[in-house]
């Protein structure tokens, strides 16, 4: 199927760009996607039922049309007869004439395993981080890293710890202590993701760039498993100033409303003045 060309600029091949190649190589595995989440939300969550249920019998995979009535006697049975035949339809359920049964297609299956595992990041707090190192994990066990995966941690692990420098700038114990709850969240899995960063960048059949990348991986995590001690220290410079504006008069609006260091030195000498 040739891809339209009133996306693109006059001249330009779709084809021929490398980022648009790799889409459209799998065309036929992301179509199992593009048929499971097209139309309303309902529709959507229903053909996801009616999928993951009949994907979940492994010990018995393959369907007879009773069975699927009778396991979903709580569906409309015109309703589910229109989700079978939709999913059947695309590609996603295979029809086996001979033996009148269902079961899902390999592209069902390779859909329904990536929906397994984002399922189960989806509420877990700061779940992409987890998402994205399970990810590698099975990339680098099978011997295939994605480059993609490295990048997208890569990119989410530079704006933690973006966020946490920025914290500790702040000054605010409110925000310091906030940074260090979401550190503590996520702590597991850069510890998870540090052991696999240390296997894929002595692995020689990686190429140079991929093995730069999970280098500098390395690099922030090992950064990010020295914040907690860094927001410790800073929470407790926070408290011993409290302790020297609370014996001079001062407060922390006092500090936090001056503009610069001459403003703050002056309020102290003049608290220390009025208290002497």
């Amino acid at each position: 199927m040739e891809f339209p060309k009133d996306y693109f600029r006059t001249g330009v091949e779709p084809e021929d760009l490398p980022a648009l190649f790799p889409l459209l190589r799998a065309r036929d595995a992301l179509g199992a996607f593009v048929a499971l989440f097209r139309g309303t939300d309902e529709d959507v969550l229903i053909r996801l039922l009616v999928l993951r249920e009949i994907g979940r019998r492994g010990e018995q995979p393959v369907w007879s049309p009773q069975e699927l009535h009778l396991h979903f006697a709580y569906l409309d049975g015109t309703k589910l007869q229109t989700v079978l035949h939709r999913l059947r339809e695309t590609g996603l359920l295979v029809w086996n004439p001979e033996a009148s049964n269902y079961q899902v297609s390999p592209h069902g299956r390779m859909a329904l395993s990536a929906l397994s595992v984002l399922l189960k990041f989806s509420t877990e707090e700061e779940g992409e981080i987890g998402y994205i190192t399970s990810q590698l994990a099975a990339g680098q066990a099978v011997g295939k890293v994605s480059d993609e995966d490295l990048q997208h941690l890569l990119s989410r692990l530079n704006e933690l710890k973006e966020a946490f420098d920025r914290a500790v700038l702040s000054g605010s114990e409110l925000r310091i202590r906030s940074a260090e709850r979401k550190l503590a969240s996520v702590l597991k899995w850069v510890e998870k993701g540090t052991e696999i960063m240390k296997v894929i960048a002595v692995d020689p059949d990686l190429d140079q760039p991929t093995r730069r990348v999970a280098r500098k991986i390395g690099q922030v995590q090992s950064r990010m498993l020295r914040m907690s001690s860094i927001f410790q220290r800073t929470l407790n410079q926070l408290e011993r100033q409290k302790v020297h504006l609370g014996q001079s008069g001062l407060s922390t609006s006092d500090i936090h409303g001056s503009n610069t260091e001459g403003e703050v030195m002056g309020k102290w000498q003049t608290a220390v003045k009025t208290g002497a």
